[in-house]
């Protein structure tokens, strides 16, 4: 059973690389599926306009356990190099406020 290629919700920009990838995953491409997804990760949770599905709806419907791995792998590498950015962030706010606090 064919997955289908999507229409997308989104820009013209973003809807090249959503067929691109609706194609690798047709074709269990798992190194090309992942290489568009660590590129534009948005495309993760981008609904299709005919079925309203994202990419973990078709991925769980055909069944691909490695491709459903390693997506899963993705997505927490994708979270922890968030995290520590975010960490960072706040860190470096941190210290500007108290360069920014006037001495008493």
């Amino acid at each position: 059973m064919g997955l289908g290629i999507p229409s997308c919700v989104a820009t013209d920009d973003e809807c090249v690389p959503a067929a691109e990838l609706a194609r690798a995953l047709e074709s269990s491409d798992q190194v090309s599926a992942l290489r568009y997804l660590r590129e534009r990760p948005q495309l993760l949770s981008q609904k299709c306009l005919t079925s309203g599905n994202t990419v973990w709806h078709r991925l769980a419907r055909s069944g691909d356990e490695q491709l459903l791995t390693a997506l899963f792998t993705l997505v927490e590498e994708t979270h922890d190099q968030w995290w520590q950015q975010q960490q960072q962030q706040q860190q470096q706010q941190q210290q500007q406020q108290r360069g920014q606090r006037p001495w008493r």
